[in-house]
């Protein structure tokens, strides 16, 4: 071969090896992405875990007044109770929701719509 072809066959050479790792790093598959799940639920705080305490019946003959009091008072726990379990659903979802976006964001992006 004559020295003029030399520096041509090296460039070919060079081309067809950056074609190929080219090639090459397309039909790689990208490393899964694993996400733990976590524990939502440990993020609700121990205020909202309590139990609300109903009120203490009456164990005499009640008054119509004590009645009245008393069903006042089995409403208001019953009220803080179901704001509780709103309260808990709500940060539980929230997290969920936060995971949810984070695993999307993680998850490769195609290049130029073909990989």
């Amino acid at each position: 071969m004559s020295k003029t072809y030399a520096p041509l066959k090296a460039l070919a050479m060079a081309s067809t090896l950056a074609l190929l790792a080219l090639g090459a790093g397309a039909c790689a598959s990208t490393p899964p992405i694993v996400t733990v799940q976590s524990a939502c639920s440990s993020l609700v705080p121990s205020e909202l875990r309590a139990d609300v305490p109903g009120v203490e019946p009456y164990s005499e003959t009640p008054t119509v007044g004590d009645l009245i009091v008393f069903g006042d008072g089995q409403t208001a726990a019953l009220d803080t109770a179901n704001r509780n379990k709103r309260a808990q659903l709500a940060v539980i979802e929230l997290c969920e929701r936060r995971d949810a976006e984070t695993a999307k964001a993680l998850r490769p992006r195609r290049f130029f719509g073909i990989f």
